[in-house]
C-alpha cells in the first residue's frame, strides 16, 4: 500500500515514533504498509502490526519483534542478524535474501515462509511453527529445532544440517529432507 497514510506511518517509524505509528496503523487499520530500507536497527517494538508490509532491503539488525504481526511480509534482502521475533506471526512471509543469522525465532509462527537459501546459523526455531515452510539450500550451522514442528518442510539441500539441533521436532512423510536422509540425523 503506498499511500498518504504508509507515508505518514513510516515518517513516524523512521523517526523512532514506534508506538504512535501503532496506534495509527490499528485505527486505520492498515495492512500492507511499504517500508522498503527503513532503518529499525536497535529498535523495540514488540508486537508490532506489519501484516503484509514490504520490508524488502530494510535494517532490522537486533530489533525486538517479538510478538510482531508480519504474516504475509515481505523481508527479501532485508538485514535481520541478531534480531528477536520470539513468538511472531511470519506465516507466508518471504526471507528470500534476508541475512537472518543469529535471529530468535523460537515459538515464532513460519508455516508456508520462504527462507530459501539464506545463512540462519545461530538461528533458534525452538518450538517454531515450521509446516510447509521452504527452508531449501539454507545454511544450518548451529541452528535450535528443539520441539519444532517441520511437518511439510523442504529442507533440501540445506548445508551444516549435521550441525543442528533435533530434539523433540515433529515431521512427516512430506517433510523433504537432505539427501539420503528420512529423518533428522
Amino acid at each position: 500500500m503506498s499511500s498518504p497514510h504508509s507515508a505518514a506511518i513510516g515518517e513516524l517509524i523512521a523517526a523512532g515514533h514506534l508506538e504512535q505509528a501503532t496506534e495509527l496503523i490499528g485505527i486505520l487499520a492498515v495492512t500492507g504498509l511499504v517500508l522498503r530500507e527503513v532503518n529499525l536497527y536497535r529498535r523495540s517494538w514488540p508486537g508490532a502490526p506489519l501484516s503484509g508490509a514490504d520490508l524488502r532491503n530494510a535494517n532490522l539488525r537486533s530489533v525486538d519483534l517479538s510478538g510482531a504481526d508480519l504474516s504475509g511480509a515481505s523481508l527479501r534482502k532485508a538485514r535481520l542478524d541478531g534480531a528477536n521475533l520470539q513468538n511472531a506471526d511470519l506465516t507466508g512471509a518471504v526471507l528470500v535474501g534476508a541475512v537472518a543469522s543469529g535471529v530468535d525465532f523460537s515459538g515464532a509462527a513460519l508455516s508456508r515462509a520462504r527462507l530459501q537459501g539464506i545463512n540462519l546459523s545461530r538461528t533458534n526455531f525452538a518450538r517454531a511453527d515450521l509446516r510447509g515452510a521452504n527452508l531449501r539450500q539454507a545454511r544450518l550451522r548451529q541452528v535450535d529445532f528443539t520441539g519444532a514442528d517441520l511437518r511439510g518442510t523442504d529442507l533440501s539441500g540445506a548445508e551444516f544440517w549435521q550441525e543442528a539441533t533435533w530434539i523433540g521436532c515433529q515431521w512427516d512423510r512430506q517433510t523433504r529432507w537432505m539427501a539420503g536422509q528420512t529423518r533428522p540425523p
